[in-house]
């Protein structure tokens, strides 16, 4: 049996979002892939393109084995959850993961890897007697372990659910927009940590109150903005809300010090702006991914890879949505 679990990719609203603002993402074409064999009695084992030796988490005792491996956190991670709410499958199961399509040469896209592996290993290692309801809510759990209870959770309901979501107070409902526009997905060349941005942030947030609140205050307004253009299709205002809203993590940038925006990510929004796109970071944001988008009537051509200095970093990714999850795959 073989499972794709969709990556991701933030349009609008990341570090609002955890503040109770609304936000939109979006699943991808790229993500990572399960293939699930029968093993012997009640042995469960991983290999992956993350780490060399096979994980053998259980064996044919149904004992479990230790691995402290870094590269196995997340495994473990999601194999703790489901025991302790006595979910876990008791058959034998050898896994194989790959997520080749979400990282380049030397380092991750950040289109949400650990939020599709979460998604995906929890679909698969929970017993078939749980409901979607409860497949959410341990993926979550999951990856929340994982990563320190950083992060909205987005990444592991785009990857369970698919299409364009709307991600507000810990909840997601799809997004059905006419909306026409051109999308284009700029690689930085250089990987970021979420939960280091993320904790950055916070200890900045704490110690200037004042100045914090009032651009999250904006940042949020701005989100809130931009998921109502996209709901009422309405294009000029969506894309003056990806405007402001780049212009504000600018702003965040300069006052905290944390590098939303660096340099890396300003030579991708600069080179987007040239073809007649508006461009923000994807995320959050120090590396990773661009995001830009455009009235296709307002710009001579699409943005291609052709466009793309061959001298620089950046590598125009060729992503589109993927409208079915994990979940879909699962309960079909």
């Amino acid at each position: 049996m073989k499972i794709h679990a969709p990556g991701k990719l933030f349009w609008i609203g990341e570090y609002a979002v955890l503040e109770g603002a609304p936000a939109v993402v979006t699943a991808v074409n790229k993500g990572a892939y399960f293939h699930k064999k029968k093993a012997n009695k009640t042995t469960l084992t991983f290999t992956s393109s993350l780490f060399q030796k096979e994980f053998i988490a259980r064996n044919s005792k149904g004992e479990f084995t230790n691995d402290d491996r870094p590269q196995t956190a997340l495994i473990r991670a999601v194999l703790t959850v489901l025991d302790e709410k006595k979910v876990l499958r008791k058959d034998g199961l050898k896994i194989e993961i790959d997520t080749l399509a979400l990282s380049g040469q030397n380092s991750k896209f950040g289109l949400g890897s650990s939020g599709a592996v979460a998604a995906g290993l929890t679909s698969i290692l929970a017993k078939k007697s749980c409901s979607k309801k409860q497949i959410v809510t341990l993926a979550l759990e999951a990856h929340h372990r994982f990563q320190g209870k950083i992060g909205s959770g987005a990444d592991v309901y785009a990857s369970l659910y698919g299409g364009i979501l709307k991600m507000e107070n810990g909840q997601c409902s799809k997004i059905k927009t006419h909306l026409k526009m051109e999308t284009a997905v700029i690689y930085t060349g250089f990987s970021a940590s979420t939960p280091k941005m993320v904790r950055a942030i916070r200890v900045w947030k704490k110690n200037n109150t004042f100045q914090a609140n009032t651009l999250f205050t904006q940042l949020k307004a701005c989100a809130s903005a931009g998921v109502h253009a996209l709901e009422k299709a309405n294009i000029q205002a969506w894309l003056e809300a990806v405007k402001q809203y780049a212009k504000l993590e600018q702003a965040i940038t300069n006052a905290s010090g944390v590098p939303i925006i660096n340099k890396a990510v300003q030579s991708a929004m600069d080179l987007a702006h040239q073809y007649g796109y508006v461009a923000k970071p994807s995320g959050a944001g120090g590396g990773d991914i661009v995001v830009a988008f455009a009235d296709p009537t307002q710009i001579d051509s699409v943005f291609t890879q052709k466009q793309v200095p061959k001298n620089s970093n950046l590598t125009l990714l060729p992503l589109s949505i993927e409208s079915s999850g994990v979940l879909d795959q699962i309960y079909s």
